[in-house]
């Protein structure tokens, strides 16, 4: 299961302000706005009632964020959601933090992987904006790009 920590809208994304910025930057894909998004996937037997819980208790700040069970950064029409993770076979220092902040939370085994969502408004098409993100805010070697 996942859950998805964004900012809220009255307040600025300086990381989508950036991600826009190194994209528009590199020229590939033409981005007019952006917003970002936090995914903490969860493996493991943990009840929908508790991870809302560890969500709105410890992934996010209520005053300056919000949460839901992922896919929650919908893209409304005109905007495109890219997710960028980690492969299975490198390791995810952030889920591993969050994995030990959250000791005693969660039942044995559990384990946590973290990835980030970006929203960008753009007329590019979904194979030339995989290449922008892959040349400018991932590495190919370690990270898996999906465009939605």
């Amino acid at each position: 299961m996942e859950i998805e920590v964004c900012l809220k809208p009255q307040f600025m994304d300086a990381g989508a302000a950036g991600a826009m910025h190194e994209l528009n930057l590199a020229g590939e894909a033409e981005i007019s706005a952006a917003r970002t998004a936090r995914i903490y996937s969860f493996s493991g037997d943990i009840p929908r009632a508790r991870l809302g819980e560890i969500a709105g208790k410890l992934l996010c700040d209520p005053v300056t964020e919000s949460w839901g069970f992922s896919p929650y950064l919908l893209p409304e029409k005109g905007w495109k959601r890219v997710e960028v993770r980690f492969k299975n076979s490198v390791t995810d220092p952030a889920g591993e933090s969050v994995e030990e902040a959250l000791a005693g939370k969660l039942p044995p085994g559990c384990r946590v992987r973290c990835a980030d969502v970006y929203l960008f408004k753009t007329a590019a098409g979904a194979q030339k904006l995989e290449r922008a993100v892959l040349d400018t805010l991932a590495n190919e070697l370690v990270c898996a790009v999906k465009v939605i």
